[in-house]
């Protein structure tokens, strides 16, 4: 059993399962369409799994980092059904705010928890908007 599931591979994803495993973190990763990514993640201590069924079934945590709400909420029609009470799915996809009130939706029919993680850019930071 990992303790993280990470989808999500691109160039944020990536820098972030790396963290989690630099951190002591056991993190599953599924198959991407950048495959040196997954393969380095993987030399680093990652451990594949070869659907994110199989991530589910093991990891208490989800973690998604993809490309725009339309990949969320594909992720979200295939693994709600899937997740129980132990788990906690958090995304961390730049998306939008409807799709992340739909999946919440379908969230908590399930009483489920999941949680939609805001990173505020730089350029965000230059116009005063979000964090320090």
């Amino acid at each position: 059993m990992s303790d993280v599931g990470f989808i999500g591979l691109g160039k944020m994803g990536r820098g972030m399962a790396r963290r989690l495993i630099k951190a002591g973190l056991t993190v599953s990763v599924v198959a991407h369409r950048v495959r040196s990514a997954v393969d380095a993640l993987v030399d680093e201590g990652a451990v594949q799994v070869s659907s994110k069924i199989q991530m589910v079934e093991t990891c208490p945590t989800i973690l998604t980092c993809v490309s725009d709400a339309t990949a969320v909420e594909t992720i979200a029609e295939e693994i709600v059904p899937f997740l129980g009470r132990q788990h906690m799915w958090i995304d961390a996809t730049t998306s939008d705010p409807e799709t992340s009130c739909i999946i919440s939706q379908r969230l908590d029919k399930k009483a489920l928890f999941g949680s939609d993680v805001v990173f505020p850019s730089n350029s965000w930071r230059r116009r005063g908007i979000g964090g320090a």
